[in-house]
């Protein structure tokens, strides 16, 4: 808990340091006070569709020591590309010692998706398993404007393929 909190302190002061007043905009905090594991900073899903998330990830955390996060945000402009905002990310938690991480990165305007391992994850979630995730799982259903739907079941798809359960 105490790292989400350090991890959204650093992602606001970041944004107010570097950015302009709309670019900080695009980061505000629209979550609920129990969501931990969803910042979705542009109110794609509800309260309630976001807590079955939270829910669901911090089951798989406590049983499995494996902290996946998603953020949905509209685009990556303040950075020079969507890997090197997910980078930035990764960088955050590696500071921060998060052991095992899966981050899912939705960047809605700008129509992509990312799913980024830290170095202790690589091998319990293979770029190639992550990638037909997206493919398969997730982006059929954005493509829908199911965004809930295709996150829920990516996230069902990484729970199945963790290499260590």
């Amino acid at each position: 808990m105490k790292i989400h909190l350090i991890l959204f302190l650093l992602l606001l002061s970041s944004c107010l340091y570097n950015k302009t007043a709309s670019q900080v905009q695009e980061h505000r905090v629209v979550d609920s006070v129990n969501s931990h594991f969803v910042y979705d900073y542009i109110g794609l899903l509800n309260e309630e569709q976001k807590n079955h998330l939270t829910n669901k990830l911090n089951d798989f955390f406590v049983t499995n020591n494996v902290e996946i996060f998603c953020i949905l945000t509209t685009t990556s402009k303040s950075f020079e590309s969507e890997m090197d905002y997910t980078d930035y990310l990764l960088g955050i938690y590696d500071e921060k010692e998060v052991r095992n991480l899966v981050l899912i990165v939705l960047f809605k305007s700008d129509r992509r998706i990312f799913i980024r391992t830290n170095k202790n994850s690589n091998k319990r979630f293979p770029d190639k398993d992550l990638q037909e995730v997206i493919d398969i799982k997730m982006t059929p259903n954005f493509k829908a404007g199911n965004f809930f739907e295709g996150l829920d079941l990516g996230i069902d798809e990484l729970i199945k393929m963790d290499k260590w359960n």
